[in-house]
């Protein structure tokens, strides 16, 4: 009986043991886990659980402590950012390097001429503003004098050059506003290979500029010629070239490209100095058509100016052109707009080319010296006829002559093959211009005159 007793109160101490060790553990886990008191404020006394009504409450309460440490790093982030960017910008603010428009000096046109013993002479017209202001109503200003300056240097190079000629003059060369590049035609014959890279890295330098060559004569002659209606004498260069319905500002960009392009040789429009003693001043530069250089972009020859807008046509460049054809009892023109050009080409079985070609415009009537009535349609459709026939002859003894005299393509014909037989161009390209003197040609026109005038009948 003593012996029962003895073992139920060991069994009993043994329990009584293991609870305590429970309840010890259970403190000290709750010691080392880390206390949430939002937590603590809506569990249950006792058990440490949480009941499942205040789970929502919990998970509220654990979003917001998730955002506020989220909103902390991005804090922290934004502050590191600023610690870079704040001092960055206090180097780059202001305009420390600034150079006011009256430290510059404004160059408007750059002229090319060959030298002796192989060197180049570079000459710059440089604006002088004081001598262009307008004066203002009862006031003074403006000046007296030419309103440009010419500088010239003579060097190896044009970086040599425009380094010379900054030092001869007190403010810095500006070359933002040049418009016109003039090259001499020794020069041109020598090679232009070259000679232009200065001119294309200049990073001041517009590609929007005229460029010409001088037909028989310097560069310099021409720059430093005053225009007889401009002041400066490169606006009036460009402005003639414009009002022709040439190429205008685009020139010097398309001959850097169609000397980087196989398949087209580079044009340039060409002037000459004349002289006239009604003129005032009596030597003033006129266009007169284009030079063609060749693949070595050395001058290969002249087109006349009809030709030169031939060519523009053909190229889809030409903006405006007036043409005059023989009747049989008189003779009509008319002026053309919205001028087009379609080539079409295709290969013999012989395998020489052949292009179909066809012109389009709309023209307006300026001029009909004949017994046709321009107010009747069907009188005013021969007219029309005619125009497209002189039109058409015309265009071809132009192709025709650079076929036998100049022997280069300055049509762009190969450009045409390349993109519709790209295949077969790599065959072709380094003997395109001898497939270009074999080729056979046929030109259509195809006009539309609106405007027949106020009068359908000749004036006389």
């Amino acid at each position: 009986m003593l012996r029962r007793k003895e073992s139920v109160n060991s069994a009993n101490r043994h329990h009584a043991k293991k609870r305590r060790g429970r309840k010890e553990g259970g403190q000290q886990r709750n010691v080392n886990r880390p206390r949430n008191r939002a937590c603590e404020s809506v569990a249950r006394p006792g058990d440490g659980r949480v009941p499942a009504r205040n789970r929502k409450a919990n998970q509220r309460i654990h979003a917001e402590v998730r955002r506020a440490n989220g909103n902390r790093s991005v804090r922290i982030r934004a502050i590191r950012l600023l610690a870079v960017v704040l001092p960055a910008l206090l180097l780059l603010a202001g305009c420390w390097d600034r150079l006011e428009l009256n430290d510059r000096a404004l160059w408007l046109g750059t002229a090319l001429d060959a030298a002796e013993e192989g060197k180049i002479q570079v000459s710059g017209q440089i604006v002088v503003p004081l001598k262009i202001q307008t004066p203002a109503a009862g006031t003074g200003g403006g000046g007296t004098g030419e309103p440009f300056i010419v500088v010239t240097q003579t060097g190896e190079n044009i970086g040599d050059i425009l380094q010379d000629i900054q030092a001869k003059l007190p403010r810095e060369v500006f070359f933002g506003q040049r418009r016109v590049i003039i090259v001499g035609e020794e020069l041109a014959k020598n090679g232009l290979r070259g000679i232009l890279d200065n001119t294309t890295r200049l990073s001041e330098a517009p590609f929007r500029t005229d460029l010409f060559v001088v037909k028989g004569k310097t560069a310099h002659e021409l720059i430093k010629l005053r225009g007889s209606l401009e002041a400066i004498p490169v606006f009036s260069a460009l402005k003639k070239h414009e009002r022709s319905g040439g190429r205008g500002e685009t020139t010097f960009l398309d001959f850097l490209i169609a000397a980087n392009r196989s398949g087209i040789a580079p044009t340039v429009p060409t002037g000459e100095l004349v002289t006239d003693d009604d003129m005032k001043p009596k030597t003033f530069f006129q266009l007169s058509g284009v030079a063609v250089f060749d693949d070595e972009l050395k001058l290969a020859g002249y087109m006349n100016l009809d030709e030169d807008r031939d060519l523009l046509w053909i190229l889809n460049k030409l903006h405006k052109i007036t043409l005059a054809t023989v009747l049989k009892d008189g003779d009509a023109s008319a002026q053309f707009l919205n001028l087009s050009s379609k080539v079409k080409p295709s290969r013999r079985r012989d395998g020489t080319w052949h292009f179909d070609i066809t012109l389009r415009g709309d023209g307006n009537l300026i001029e009909n010296n004949s017994s046709l009535d321009a107010g009747n349609k069907k009188e005013l459709q021969k007219i029309e006829r005619e125009l497209e026939k002189a039109a058409a002859k015309h265009m071809e003894q132009t192709i025709r002559k650079a076929q036998e005299q100049i022997g280069l393509d300055m049509f762009g014909f190969g450009v045409i093959v390349h993109q519709k037989y790209p295949r077969e161009w790599p065959k072709l390209k380094d003997h395109w211009n001898e497939e270009f003197k074999r080729a056979t040609f046929r030109v259509e026109a195809d006009f539309d005159l609106e405007r027949p005038g106020l009068s359908g009948r000749p004036a006389t």
